[in-house]
């Protein structure tokens, strides 16, 4: 509450979730209210918010999905890095899973997706206590 403390709470939360039980009606709703800077300020979503659906002002997405097919992985990231009006930058997180040696492969692969694609920056930390450090010290 208190990080939003001055985002009036009407008939969302500033933090919405999404999945493919969410009704199609209120999903779209969810989502204009997202778009216009409206009482929704995070999305937190699953595969519902694949193909065919754009977020052009989004700035940032924690990418927790896994995937290591190259044409999913750029549209996913371009979710968030597709330009808009006043909009020059966008953050998107990726973990990499150290825990299971496929995984941790998987991640490797997004990471040199990302690198070969010449508009993206990369940087990456050792841990994600860093990233408080990071973003305070990042030029966006």
């Amino acid at each position: 509450q208190g990080y939003y403390k001055d985002v009036p709470i009407t008939e969302f939360k500033p933090v919405q979730f999404i999945s493919s039980e969410t009704p199609r009606p209120l999903l779209q709703k969810i989502l204009k209210s997202f778009l216009d800077k409206g009482e929704v300020q995070i999305v937190v979503g699953t595969s519902v918010l694949g193909e065919g659906v754009d977020l052009p002002t989004t700035d940032a997405l924690v990418y927790a999905c896994g995937q290591k097919a190259k044409v999913t992985v750029l549209q996913h990231a371009y979710r968030v890095g597709t330009a808009s009006k006043g909009k020059n930058h966008a953050i998107l997180v990726d973990f990499a899973d150290r825990h299971h040696k496929k995984l941790l492969e998987h991640s490797e692969i997004r990471g040199s997706i990302y690198a070969r694609e010449k508009t993206f920056k990369c940087q990456v930390l050792d841990n994600i206590n860093q990233f408080d450090e990071w973003l305070q010290q990042t030029s966006l």
